[in-house]
């Protein structure tokens, strides 16, 4: 009884840990753009690209210059969706989050056909 006891609190307070973290975590730092080359999209960068999100909830890029971006999250999934200024007025794009509950490791999607995403760094 007591065994089971303890094996139902640190299974519970497992999940707790992991709900916890999944609420907090903390988006803000420095990404690098992987498998950019020879991609055929039209919103994605064909160069190296580093995209610096701040707690603010803005965000710098080489590619897309600077903005602001949301946070969107559901039960089994979460996107950023960041606004930018460009030459015609407002733009944006939307990138599925990728990330592990155990560690930092962070990938934000721009393209789910030819692999083409940021990778968190710092």
């Amino acid at each position: 009884m007591k065994k089971k006891s303890i094996i139902i609190f640190l299974l519970s307070s497992y999940v707790l840990f992991l709900i916890i973290r999944a609420k907090t975590f903390d988006y803000s730092g420095l990404y690098v753009l992987r498998n950019y080359e020879g991609n055929i999209e039209v919103e994605v960068p064909k160069k190296s690209d580093t995209l610096k999100l701040y707690p603010n909830l803005k965000f710098e890029s080489s590619y897309y210059g600077k903005g602001s971006y949301k946070l969107k999250k559901e039960v089994f999934d979460e996107t950023i969706h960041f606004t930018y200024k460009y030459e015609y007025g407002l733009a944006g794009i939307e990138m599925r989050v990728e990330r592990s509950l155990l560690t930092s490791s962070v990938k934000l999607i721009l393209s789910t056909d030819q692999e083409i995403y940021y990778e968190r760094i710092d």
